[in-house]
């Protein structure tokens, strides 16, 4: 479990929190105010405080926003990670397949250990890009409500088209080059693909 699991999830304890304190505000009718009914009869009666339910509110909507922003602060540090380790791959293959000191076998060899310890790193950066990003989907369930005027389950029900020209609107990142570099991987096979292409260039 990272750390951003574990802030996540004690970020969505605070948003439960809020909620449950919401609930409790609109059902607490501690406050007493005079009433004229419409034969012209004054009568006190208790309601629940609009000031303490207008503040829970916000609390409530405070909290989804900051996860909302956690997730897609998270979103944007993932495909810079994957930028990161793919640009440093390309460099070490580089550096092999440049060398004229090695035979192809030896090239062959030292780009095969290369993908043996880079593998595992990767590949665990593409499996949390589609965790965060379905956090982030979840997450975006406001926006989606306010922008859109949609659920979280009308969004899944879209096409992937749709899908992603609307998170583009909601993150910028998700239209971005990186974006797609990193799709591209989780569909053609992750980390072997990468290498095969890279490899490639040199043969």
């Amino acid at each position: 479990m990272t750390q951003y699991d574990v802030d996540r999830a004690n970020a969505l304890l605070q948003i439960e929190m809020k909620r449950l304190a919401l609930e409790q505000s609109r059902s607490n009718k501690n406050r007493l105010r005079l009433r004229r009914d419409s034969q012209g009869n004054y009568t006190y009666q208790y309601t629940a405080d609009t000031e303490a339910i207008s503040k829970a509110e916000q609390e409530l909507a405070d909290a989804q926003n900051s996860l909302y922003n956690s997730d897609k602060a998270a979103y944007v540090d993932n495909l810079s990670d994957i930028q990161k380790s793919a640009e440093n791959i390309k460099n070490k293959l580089e550096d092999i397949w440049t060398d004229e000191n090695l035979s192809k076998e030896q090239k062959l060899q030292k780009s095969y250990e290369l993908e043996k310890y880079y593998g595992d790193q990767i590949n665990k950066l593409l499996e949390d890009n589609a965790n965060i990003r379905n956090n982030l989907i979840q997450s975006s369930t406001e926006e989606l409500a306010k922008i859109y005027g949609i659920n979280i389950e009308q969004f899944q029900a879209l096409s992937d088209t749709e899908q992603t020209n609307i998170l583009k609107d909601l993150i910028p990142q998700a239209g971005s080059y990186l974006s797609k570099m990193t799709e591209g991987l989780i569909g053609d096979g992750g980390i072997g693909k990468l290498f095969e292409d890279s490899i490639n260039r040199f043969l």
